[in-house]
């Protein structure tokens, strides 16, 4: 019997003791650069990519950082803007990129009332995609680590919440495989401190242009559930809309500074919107949001007003060329891909939005747009004159470009909603 409970005590002790090792040895890694204990030069300095883990990692960053500014969107705002950018106020710093992949609008509403409920936010700046609004596009919450809001503002401490953020950060397997990654991991740094991603990609951006195309048609604009898009249903009505205006709604009545945009997709994509049959969509999402804006500016007060720019046209940045796929170490100024932009876009979307003095100096003055209910029209009319002069100058090129989209749209057999 004695034998028997000291074989248990063993087994007990070694079970804790290997459990208790790979804590620590997580700990001291830091695969995620959550707890930042120790820093050793070419073991844990430089962290590879944790797309996989984007939500947890950023969730718990954002905790422990408490930013006074937040960006939120998809890894368009992810790659494009920069939360260390000149034009942030000192009253709005440290400020935090708290984008990631595919963001539907109602996580944005929650990311945002947690980063509230961490610290009073100053400024918010959020990025609008077209895709993000189709109403069969899955709204599900991917975001499953909000509860480990494990420590408030106030100071409360859920400890449910620290068991799960352990489990997650130090003894999981999935930990342990970061871990050995990350010692072995010899590229280039793929995040900033405040969550702004790089781009490490080196394939061309025509080759990830083609990529990007097929996913945007097979998962964002038609996805496999359904191959609908829609913005509005039967009723004429959109949970997507209902929930920004709830996003606006909470930052009035925080006080926060809310700044809104349309992403910059590069031409090349506006034009695949155009050849699937979406730009009268698109033209409606964008009335849709100027009047859902508009609607709510005339409850409230001139101070309290939200604006909303539009970069998401045909101008002399979107229209940039795309090298050819046998154009190998060509890469743009301005995307990564059709769907991306680079910081040096961002940083001009910033200089708007901010109204920084360096918005003075720009030179790309047909670059973003404030639209509202009085031009929007106007607005919709140019950009179909902008569209019919890219066609015109890209004719040949476009038409080559039109051979994948051809192959993916015979896939589909109908597009009822359209």
């Amino acid at each position: 019997m004695k034998q028997h409970r000291l074989f248990l005590k063993n087994i007990f002790y070694l079970v804790f003791g290997l459990y208790l090792t790979v804590g620590v040895f997580n700990l001291t890694v830091d695969p995620y650069g959550i707890y930042n204990l120790v820093v050793i030069e070419g073991v844990n300095n430089v962290k590879p990519p944790w797309d996989s883990q984007e939500r947890m990692v950023k969730t718990l960053r954002l905790r422990n950082l408490r930013p006074e500014g937040i960006i939120l969107g998809s890894s368009r705002t992810g790659f494009g803007l920069d939360p260390e950018h000149v034009a942030w106020k000192l009253d709005s710093r440290p400020a935090y990129n708290l984008s990631m992949a595919n963001m539907s609008v109602e996580e944005k509403y929650r990311l945002l009332k947690y980063a509230n409920s961490l610290n009073d936010l100053k400024r918010v700046i959020i990025g609008l995609d077209f895709f993000s609004f189709n109403i069969y596009h899955p709204d599900t919450i991917l975001n499953d680590f909000l509860d480990l809001a494990s420590i408030t503002k106030d100071g409360d401490t859920k400890i449910p919440s620290l068991v799960k953020e352990f489990q997650n950060t130090l003894f999981s397997f999935t930990a342990i495989e970061e871990s050995f990654k990350t010692i072995a991991y010899k590229g280039k740094q793929s995040r900033s401190l405040y969550g702004q991603q790089f781009s490490i990609h080196e394939r061309g951006p025509r080759v990830l242009s083609n990529r990007a195309f097929r996913m945007y048609f097979e998962n964002l604009w038609f996805p496999k559930t359904n191959r609908k898009f829609c913005i509005y249903n039967e009723n004429k009505k959109s949970k997507k809309f209902e929930q920004l205006g709830k996003i606006i709604n909470f930052s009035i009545r925080n006080n926060i500074e809310l700044k809104i945009f349309i992403n910059p997709v590069h031409a090349d994509l506006l034009e695949m919107i155009r050849f699937m049959d979406l730009w009268p969509l698109y033209e409606n999402w964008k009335r849709g949001l100027v009047n859902l804006i508009a609607t709510i500016n005339k409850q409230k007060s001139k101070e309290t007003s939200i604006s909303l720019w539009d970069f998401g046209d045909y101008n002399s940045i979107t229209t940039e060329k795309i090298p050819l796929s046998t154009d190998i170490g060509k890469t743009m100024q301005g995307y990564i891909d059709v769907a991306h932009y680079k910081k040096s876009v961002g940083d001009v979307i910033l200089d708007k939005l901010l109204t920084h003095p360096n918005s003075q100096k720009i030179t790309n003055k047909d670059f973003g747009h404030p639209i509202n209910t009085q031009n929007i029209e106007k607005h919709l009319n140019n950009i179909k004159g902008n569209q019919v002069q890219y066609q015109n100058e890209n004719r040949e090129y476009l038409e080559g470009v039109r051979v994948l989209w051809r192959k993916l749209k015979d896939t589909q057999k109908s597009f009822p909603c359209i």
